[in-house]
C-alpha cells in the first residue's frame, strides 16, 4: 500500500481500538462528487463523515485545510451525518485550526498531536504510527509530536451548532477540467504550443502557493535558446524548502514535450544545459506525454551524480494526479517528493 492508504488503515484501526464503528470509501451521495474516506459512529450513535490527509511536510497548509473542511461540510450535509471530521497526519497550526473551526463549528479536526496521544493508549499501533509519520518527511527535520489530550467520545457528544449557508460548488472542478483538456490535445509538433499553454495553466493552478514569478518562453542570455518556463520558489512546503537549501535551486526550469513516444536521453542532456548551480538554477522538471524511457531515466541519475543537477521526469498522468490532489485538498507535492526520493535511493556510484 502507498503512504496514504497505510495512513487510512491506521486511522481505522485507531477508531476501532477506541470503540468506534469505522467504515471507509463508500460511494458519494447523489449530486456530490466526493466520496468520504471516513464514516464514523460512536458508541452512543453519534455520526461523523469526512476524510484523512497526510502531507509530505511537517505542517498542513492552511489553504488545503480550508478546502478539505468545505468538502467535509458538504459531505456531512449530503450524507447526512452530525459532524464532519478530518484526521491529519501533520501539524495543524492553532491559528488555522481556530479559523476553520469558526467557519465549520460542527467539524472535528484531529492532527498529529491528537493522534500521538490516542496512539499512546494502544501500544500495538505505536510502531506503525511512527513509521508512517517518519516516512512522510524525507526532506524534513524529524517532527516529534506533542501529544494533546483528546477524548473522542466527548467530542462526538458535544452540542451541535445550527449550520450557516454554504456557497454552491460546481460538480466538475477546475483540476478535472484541465486534466480532460490536456488529454484531448493531439500529440505531435503541430500542437506543441497548445500543449505548452495548457501545461502552464495547469501548473499555475497546482503550484499557486509554491511557485511565483512565472516566465514562459524565457530566452537565455545569448538568445540562442528558450526555456519553456522558468519560475521562482516561494513556498512553505518542506519539499521546496529542501530544493532551495539542499539542492541550491531557487529557480526551476520546466520543459514540455508533446511527443508520442517516451523522451530519450538526448532531451535530458539538452535540458541539463539550461541549468547552472552557481545561478541557483539546478533543478528542471520535464513533463512529457508518456514519460521518459529507461535510458533517459539513467541519464538523469547520471547528471545528478556527476554535477548535482536535478532533472525530474513526469508524464501527463502524474500531472493529472497532482491536479486531482490539489482539488481534493491533498498534497500535490507528494508526487515530486516520491520521484526525487526514488532517484536518490537508486543513485549508483
Amino acid at each position: 500500500m502507498d503512504l496514504e492508504d497505510r495512513f487510512d488503515e491506521l486511522v481505522f484501526q485507531l477508531f476501532r481500538a477506541e470503540g468506534f464503528h469505522a467504515e471507509s470509501k463508500a460511494g458519494p451521495p447523489a449530486g456530490l462528487r466526493w466520496s468520504p474516506h471516513l464514516l464514523i459512529r460512536s458508541r452512543t450513535g453519534a455520526t461523523a463523515v469526512g476524510g484523512t490527509h497526510i502531507f509530505r511536510s511537517r505542517t498542513m497548509p492552511a489553504h488545503a485545510l480550508r478546502s478539505s473542511a468545505l468538502q467535509a461540510e458538504y459531505m456531512r450535509r449530503a450524507w447526512p451525518a452530525e459532524r464532519g471530521i478530518l484526521v491529519i497526519g501533520n501539524k495543524v497550526e492553532s491559528r488555522v485550526h481556530s479559523e476553520v473551526k469558526s467557519l465549520f463549528p460542527n467539524l472535528l479536526i484531529y492532527d498529529i498531536d491528537n493522534l500521538a496521544f490516542l496512539v499512546s493508549k494502544h501500544p500495538a499501533l505505536g510502531s506503525t504510527f511512527e513509521d508512517i509519520t517518519r516516512e512522510a518527511l524525507p526532506f524534513s527535520e524529524v517532527a516529534v509530536p506533542q501529544p494533546l489530550e483528546t477524548n473522542m467520545e466527548l467530542d462526538f457528544s458535544s452540542p451541535l451548532t445550527p449550520p450557516a449557508g454554504l456557497p454552491t460548488i460546481l460538480k466538475e472542478t477546475k483540476g478535472s477540467d484541465l486534466c480532460k483538456e490536456i488529454n484531448a490535445i493531439p500529440m505531435g509538433r503541430a500542437d506543441a504550443e497548445k500543449f505548452e499553454e495548457k501545461m502552464i495553466e495547469a501548473l499555475r493552478y497546482i503550484f499557486d502557493k509554491d511557485l511565483t514569478a512565472w516566465s514562459a518562453q524565457k530566452p537565455s542570455d545569448t538568445k540562442l535558446s528558450f526555456y519553456d518556463l522558468v519560475v521562482r520558489v516561494a513556498s512553505e512546503h518542506d519539499f521546496w524548502n529542501a530544493i532551495v537549501s539542499q539542492f541550491r535551486s531557487r529557480y526551476i526550469v520546466f520543459e514540455f514535450k508533446n511527443y508520442g513516444a517516451k523522451i530519450k536521453q538526448t532531451q535530458i542532456y539538452t535540458t541539463e544545459k539550461y541549468l547552472f548551480c552557481t545561478a541557483l538554477r539546478s533543478m528542471a522538471i520535464i513533463i512529457s506525454r508518456n514519460g521518459a524511457d529507461k535510458n533517459a531515466l539513467a541519464a538523469a541519475r547520471g547528471v545528478l551524480r556527476d554535477s548535482g543537477k536535478l532533472l525530474v521526469n513526469l508524464d501527463i498522468q502524474d500531472l493529472c494526479d497532482m491536479l486531482h490532489r490539489k482539488e481534493n485538498g491533498d498534497d500535490h507535492n507528494s508526487i515530486l517528493v516520491e520521484r526525487v526520493d526514488d532517484m536518490l535511493m537508486r543513485l549508483e556510484r
